[in-house]
């Protein structure tokens, strides 16, 4: 079931044992359930994005239009995946100073290209992004910001034993979800064997 934002307060009160306001303020919550998205957002990696980035020649780095991205899945050029480097790495591996990229790196906010463009190239960026905003949520965290904001509840009721309980598992399950939805193994020549065919005698 998806959760409204109103819903998941009222989810979240009705867990805690108090359905009218009294000692969790509305705000409490809501600040709660932002905060759990921020979390999830960055710790899970459940928010992606893509934009297309032109490079132009002479020019080595480049910001994104989308100033939430904190990390890179990839970049693509003319439908090929560039090899992400170090920045360090950047003078030392063997490219032209200039010319076509091949390798990208991602610091403080920034794309760095190697070699240095030398003409105009349109490319593709897949990168991960933060959020405060409860509706940016895809559904299957809904219940993940459910126990954050739980957990938090207990917090100030000081209730430390179940808040800890309730956080370890929250953080488990964050690990979980991260591995099972988000993660992507590149495949291998074992992922992709095929079983030899088997033949039955009638």
């Amino acid at each position: 079931m998806a959760y409204t934002a109103t819903q998941l307060r009222a989810e979240v009160r009705r867990i805690l044992n108090e359905t009218t306001a009294a000692f969790y303020t509305d705000a409490d919550i809501d600040a709660w359930i932002v905060d759990a998205v921020l979390d999830l957002s960055v710790k899970a990696r459940c928010l992606e994005g893509a934009v297309d980035l032109t490079l132009t020649a002479g020019d080595q780095n480049y910001v994104l239009s989308d100033t939430t991205a904190i990390g890179i899945e990839a970049v693509l050029l003319d439908g090929l995946g560039l090899a992400k480097v170090r920045p360090r790495q950047f003078g030392h591996l063997n490219a032209a100073t200039a010319g076509k990229p091949v390798a990208y790196a991602h610091f403080v906010g920034q794309l760095y290209f190697m070699p240095i463009p030398d003409t105009t190239y349109l490319t593709h960026v897949l990168y991960w992004k933060y959020s405060s905003t409860y509706t940016d949520l895809p559904e299957e965290y809904q219940l993940l910001a459910l126990m954050y904001a739980v957990r938090q509840g207990k917090l100030k009721a000081r209730q430390y034993a179940e808040a800890a309980q309730l956080y370890s598992w929250y953080v488990q399950e964050v690990q979980f979800a991260r591995d099972d939805l988000q993660d992507r193994e590149p495949d291998s020549k074992e992922t992709l064997r095929l079983v030899d065919r088997i033949s039955y005698n009638a």
